[in-house]
């Protein structure tokens, strides 16, 4: 064996500062969803036509709601910094049936979802919005999902609410969530009892997340199954 072809092999085995690329490790995988999602059109929410299909999406403002200027700064030019990064999976994936790759049109359904939110908020607009989006097998959508929230820190995934739902139930003596007090609107939030941060103070703690987002200072949230989407801030 030659010299040459030695130095050649010593070149690519790997050591403890340059381990081989396992294509299917976690991290890996997670890169790869991450990647796929990103390169997807950023097109208008809600999508102009139904589809088929449970994943994962990104939403992405533009307008001149003050605290999220930054936001709608970096998104003038393309689809950059999302708002809220979110999932939808299918019948029976938030109870862990195995085997179950029945979909329907849950990312469809979703997004139409959250853009009725946002019509019904007094100050925002739904033209100001736009999405990406990824059908995946429901395996991965957890981590995709988680992927994206620690990548670029969305804002309304930390102060939680936006992706709620009627409680109904005579179930409104809970506390109306940070979204809702922000973006007052939904029918059956105001039902719901005031959150005594108050918009003023949460409207604040937004503008200071993105700030501290974009410095990197927001720390990543532990993958878990059961960790939750959004996140409701204390005072």
């Amino acid at each position: 064996m030659t010299r040459a072809l030695c130095d050649e092999m010593e070149s690519v085995m790997p050591d403890s500062d340059n381990p081989l690329y396992n294509p299917l490790a976690v991290e890996s995988i997670a890169e790869s969803l991450a990647r796929k999602i990103r390169d997807s059109t950023c097109g208008p929410l809600p999508p102009s036509s139904p589809f088929t299909g449970a994943g994962v999406y990104m939403i992405y403002y533009r307008g001149d709601f003050p605290a999220y200027e930054l936001i709608a700064r970096a998104n003038r030019a393309a689809c950059a910094q999302p708002i809220y990064v979110g999932k939808a999976v299918p019948k029976g994936g938030r109870i862990g049936v195995a085997g179950n790759n029945e979909t329907g049109q849950e990312l469809y359904h979703r997004l139409k979802e959250h853009a009725d939110s946002i019509q019904a908020a007094t100050n925002l607009h739904l033209g100001d919005f736009s999405c990406r989006y990824l059908a995946v097998e429901h395996l991965f959508i957890g981590l995709a999902e988680h992927t994206l929230i620690n990548a670029y820190k969305p804002v309304w995934n930390y102060f939680g609410g936006f992706g709620n739902h009627d409680p109904g139930g005579g179930r409104y003596a809970q506390k109306r969530s940070s979204w809702d007090t922000v973006h007052p609107g939904r029918t059956w939030a105001a039902r719901l009892q005031d959150n005594k941060l108050g918009a003023e103070y949460l409207s604040e703690k937004m503008r200071d997340h993105l700030h501290k987002a974009e410095s990197g200072a927001v720390p990543p949230i532990p993958f878990d199954d059961d960790s939750p989407t959004e996140i409701e801030p204390e005072k």
